[in-house]
């Protein structure tokens, strides 16, 4: 785990963990939030029609949801990128950083290759102001300016690999991808 700050952002970076054990273990990540989701196994995740039907919308790539209820009302699969907003926003067509292999807020310092690319992140970041980004790509990511949520996730003990159960993959089946 590495963690770090810049302005208001308060960021964590982890080794092989799941998106779905986070927030499990922090479901006020999400719930009672809207979610933007800019990416879902690496593409685009479109809200089927009983989710639409539940108040999730699509608009320029991004699904989003109304305010989340339980922490399983969101897809989870892997290469995911989350904005968690506390009231309903839209945010255009953002770049997607979850993709990027090897993406990560530390990066700039170790390649300084990547040190534009992680530039543009905080100026995303910046530019839509959500209160948590939540990413699992090649690393487990959380960015946020709540500092409770950071101080309970700083403190995480993610549950190492053979403490899952053979059926529990930190996965859940994904729903429907564009």
């Amino acid at each position: 785990m590495i963690s770090g700050s810049r302005g208001a952002w308060q960021w964590i970076v982890w080794e092989s963990q799941f998106l779905s054990d986070l927030v499990a273990a922090f479901p006020g990540v999400v719930c009672g939030r809207h979610v933007a989701i800019t990416a879902f196994d690496s593409g685009r995740f479109l809200p089927t029609p009983d989710l639409t039907k539940r108040g999730w919308s699509y608009a320029l790539g991004v699904a989003y949801s109304p305010p989340v209820e339980h922490r399983i009302d969101l897809p989870v699969h892997q290469y995911d990128e989350w904005y968690a907003f506390r009231s309903p926003s839209r945010i255009g067509y953002p770049e997607v950083f979850v993709n990027y292999g090897g993406f990560r807020l530390d990066c700039a310092d170790r390649e300084p290759e990547r040190r534009e690319m992680v530039e543009r992140f905080w100026r995303q970041l910046e530019s839509l102001q959500p209160e948590s980004y939540l990413a699992e790509g090649d690393y487990l990511i959380f960015v946020t300016r709540n500092p409770v949520l950071f101080g309970d996730a700083l403190l995480w003990k993610p549950p190492r690999p053979e403490e899952r159960s053979p059926s529990d993959s930190g996965k859940k089946p994904f729903l429907r991808k564009r």
